[in-house]
C-alpha cells in the first residue's frame, strides 16, 4: 500500500527530528481533521469534563482543554 508523501515525511520527522515534528504537526492536524473539530467544537462547551481515552501526544487533549476552560476539566 502506497503512503502518502504527507505521512512518509510524518514518520520520516517523528523518528529522526521529533522536535521539528512536535511544531509541525498541530498545523497539519488542524488542516487534516477540520470537520472532526468543528463537530467537536459543536458539542464541547466551557466547564465540560472530558475524558480523553487513547490521548497519544495530546492533540485533542489539547483541543479539548482550549475548548472546556478554566472551569473545565480533561483527563487524558
Amino acid at each position: 500500500m502506497l503512503q502518502s508523501f504527507s505521512i512518509r515525511l510524518g514518520k520520516f520527522l517523528y523518528n529522526n527530528a521529533f522536535p521539528l515534528y512536535n511544531g509541525i504537526y498541530p498545523i497539519f492536524k488542524r488542516k487534516q481533521d477540520a470537520q472532526e473539530l468543528k463537530l467537536i467544537s459543536s458539542i464541547v462547551k466551557p466547564g465540560f469534563n472530558i475524558l480523553d481515552i487513547g490521548a497519544n501526544i495530546g492533540f485533542y487533549t489539547k483541543v479539548f482543554s482550549e475548548l472546556t476552560g478554566e472551569k473545565g476539566c480533561v483527563h487524558a
